[in-house]
C-alpha cells in the first residue's frame, strides 16, 4: 500500500521530534492544527474548483493531504535544516528564530514573552 493511500491523522504526520521541552520527550500540540490547516487548503480547492467551472463549465479535481498542511507550517524549520544542516530539536514554547517568544518562570507565576523585533521592543526590556 502506497503511503499517499493510508489513512493519516495529526499525530502520525505532527513530526514530534521537536515538540516538547529539550528534555522531555515529545509532547502533543494543544489542538490539531494540521488537520485545521488541511481544511481550510480544501476549502480553498474547493472554492478555486467551483470558480473554474463558472468560468470554463468543467469540474476540477481537488487533491489536499495532511503533509501539504504540514509542510506549510514547517516551512521556517525546514529552512532552517537546508541552510544549516541540522535537525530543529524540542524547544519548549520557544520560537527558534524569535526571541524572546516563549514562557519564562517568573517568581509568582508563568509569563509568556512574545516581543517584535523593533527597536522600542528592545528598549522597553
Amino acid at each position: 500500500m502506497k503511503i499517499k493511500d493510508r489513512c493519516g491523522n495529526t499525530e502520525n504526520i505532527r513530526l514530534m521530534s521537536f515538540t516538547g521541552d529539550a528534555h522531555s520527550g515529545p509532547a502533543k500540540a494543544g489542538m490539531s492544527i494540521v488537520d485545521l490547516t488541511t481544511g481550510m487548503f480544501a476549502a480553498y480547492g474547493i472554492l478555486s474548483a467551483l470558480f473554474s467551472v463558472q468560468k470554463t463549465g468543467k469540474g476540477q479535481f481537488v487533491d489536499v493531504s495532511l503533509l501539504d498542511g504540514q509542510v506549510v507550517l514547517l516551512n521556517h524549520l525546514a529552512t532552517g535544516f537546508l541552510a544549516t544542516g541540522k535537525a530543529a530539536g524540542r524547544m519548549g514554547s520557544a520560537h527558534p528564530s524569535i526571541v524572546p517568544y516563549q514562557s519564562f518562570r517568573a517568581k509568582d507565576m508563568d509569563i509568556i514573552l512574545a516581543v517584535a523585533n523593533d527597536g522600542k521592543s528592545a528598549a522597553r526590556l
